[in-house]
């Protein structure tokens, strides 16, 4: 009742109010006799001095109060696939044809009378072995020629190709070469494929290499003993990386007869 009579009258502010409460003067009056003694301080006598507070001081045994509650965090929206760049995937020749299919087409190539034969069961594997060709005519001992064979390990698809090199006659040597680069050349395209430089050189030259490239090994080799003859064998892969073929190719009906083939 004493804080009330006193905002009433207009003499002291609220807080002032709040603090003069506390004063013994103030709690020691009677209701009936806060306006007289509010008439003699505006008259000028000393009105009662309100304390002053102390600040206030933390126990330190006591804990520190809590950090407010933080407000509700912000929603993150990310995008539904990452901004890195897909891990950059090597182009790998996959020999995909049917082998009979493919051993029928060799004719286009210049290689005569290929015969396909299955290998028996278990294997689903196959050959392909089509005469042995010469630049010129003239006896095996006396002019220079190749010889091929493809297998397949499974009947949709090449697993490796082999050229043996008979260079015996300098004078027919260069052309049983172009002719065996000729025949990788072409076989290569069929399946998107290109026969590296290095290859094509050591064929050239007559030097031993080995090469991978695009998934397709090659490795030229001179036979012991004899500097005249060389094989070159083509291993190609069976399958595609991570992911599976399917996510990149058809697999296709037949096999496709380039323009460049030439008989």
């Amino acid at each position: 009742m004493a804080v009330v009579a006193l905002a009433a009258a207009g003499v002291i502010a609220t807080e002032t109010a709040r603090r003069l409460i506390a004063t013994p003067e103030i709690q020691s009056l009677r209701l009936s006799e806060l306006p007289m003694r509010a008439a003699k301080w505006l008259s000028g006598d000393a009105a009662p001095h309100a304390p002053e507070l102390a600040p206030e001081t933390k126990d330190p045994d006591v804990a520190p109060d809590a950090a407010p509650a933080a407000g509700p965090q912000p929603i993150v929206l990310r995008d539904p696939f990452s901004p890195d760049p897909d891990a950059p995937t090597e182009f790998i020749t996959l020999a995909l044809a049917d082998g009979e299919t493919f051993c029928r087409s060799l004719q286009n190539t210049g290689l005569n009378q290929p015969v396909f034969q299955r290998l028996t069961v278990p294997s689903h594997g196959w050959t392909c072995v089509p005469d042995m060709l010469k630049p010129v005519d003239g006896a095996e001992s006396v002019v220079s020629s190749l010889f091929v064979t493809v297998r397949g390990e499974v009947a949709d698809r090449l697993s490796s190709l082999r050229i043996k090199l008979n260079l015996i006659d300098p004078a027919t040597a260069p052309l049983a070469r172009e002719k065996a680069k000729d025949v990788l050349t072409q076989m290569l395209a069929v399946f998107g494929g290109v026969a590296p430089e290095r290859v094509l050189q050591a064929i050239n030259f007559g030097v031993n290499v080995a090469v991978v490239d695009r998934g397709v090994t090659y490795e030229l080799k001179k036979e012991f003993g004899d500097p005249r003859r060389a094989n070159l064998l083509v291993v190609f892969p069976q399958q595609l990386g991570d992911g599976g073929e399917a996510r990149f190719i058809e697999k296709p009906e037949g096999i496709r007869i380039l323009p460049s083939f030439r008989p």
